[in-house]
């Protein structure tokens, strides 16, 4: 079951802060998130993100299980990985520290755009315990009534079990209190330390962020995973990756016909890379192409 320690005094504010997790040296990754941000009213702040690259101090090692994360996990993360979790983690316990109710939680190569603004402009910190803006495959109850925000275009529907991405999300106080309790020591990947069905987690339909290109091809975590993915240790074989899958983010408890007539998947968009508005104002194509690269924009969202 999802846990949380003692509830603190919140203090109440109507004004949102976005802490960013970025590593020190990705200016241009900053900059660029910056500008997008500089128009929402939101108060940002960069947390310094644990550095994995050239691997974990002894403190950090000291607060990590790999034996849990093999038993769980199914393969040892790498120290990228657990360095995401950790930074992932500081922002959780900045949170609880500085009393806030709600906050945003970026990771740098996070795409922002208006729909997410108005997204945060319709809800309050504290509002909702956990709200993903950007999502993998996710998994919602199909007949509980989504939350319309500002707009009928903009909807925030509930979760059956985890969906996977920790790159741009909402949290309350509680969720971080949550999450903090249940992420020490550090056993699985940012998204998730738990079952997050006891929050009752949200996501918002269609995406309202997504990744950027640069996200992709120079992210400081998929050459690892992909290392790891290929010489797991010591899982081998589709059904105990499976069995390793279920035991981390498990399916709700219901025989398998309910579960396809109450769940409805939402799929990934077709292109998980998304242009920013840079290249598109640089572009020369004609007034037809860029109706065409318009709407295709639009459907990576949809």
């Amino acid at each position: 079951m999802f846990q949380a320690t003692a509830r603190s005094v919140v203090q109440k504010s109507q004004r949102w802060t976005a802490f960013i997790i970025s590593l020190p040296d990705a200016h241009k990754r900053r900059r660029r998130l910056l500008e997008s941000l500089s128009m929402s009213d939101i108060d940002v702040e960069f947390i310094d993100a644990i550095d994995g690259r050239r691997g974990l101090s002894c403190s950090q090692h000291a607060q990590i299980d790999f034996d849990k994360m093999v038993a769980v996990l199914g393969r040892r993360m790498t120290d990228a990985e657990c360095a995401c979790s950790l930074s992932h983690l500081r922002i959780y316990e900045r949170i609880i520290e500085r009393k806030l109710p709600g906050a945003i939680v970026l990771e740098d190569d996070t795409i922002w755009t208006e729909q997410a603004t108005k997204c945060i402009k319709a809800i309050k910190p504290g509002d909702v315990d956990f709200l993903q803006l950007d999502y993998g495959v996710a998994a919602v109850w199909r007949f509980l009534p989504a939350i319309k925000l500002d707009s009928a275009e903009i909807k925030m529907c509930r979760l059956a079990k985890n969906a996977p991405l920790a790159n741009c999300y909402v949290l309350s106080n509680r969720a971080a209190l949550g999450l903090a309790s249940n992420a020490r020591p550090i056993f699985l990947p940012a998204d998730w330390p738990k079952c997050l069905t006891a929050l009752k987690p949200r996501i918002c339909v269609p995406r309202v962020c997504g990744h950027s290109n640069e996200g992709v091809e120079s992210s400081t975590l998929e050459p690892g995973r992909r290392l790891a993915r290929n010489h797991p240790e010591p899982v081998v074989g589709t059904r105990q990756k499976q069995a390793h899958n279920a035991r981390r983010n498990p399916e709700p408890r219901m025989p398998r016909v309910l579960r396809k007539l109450l769940i409805r998947r939402v799929p990934k968009p077709a292109e998980r890379s998304v242009r920013g508005q840079s290249s598109a104002s640089t572009s020369t194509s004609t007034s037809t192409s860029t109706s065409t690269s318009t709407s295709t924009v639009a459907e990576r969202f949809a």
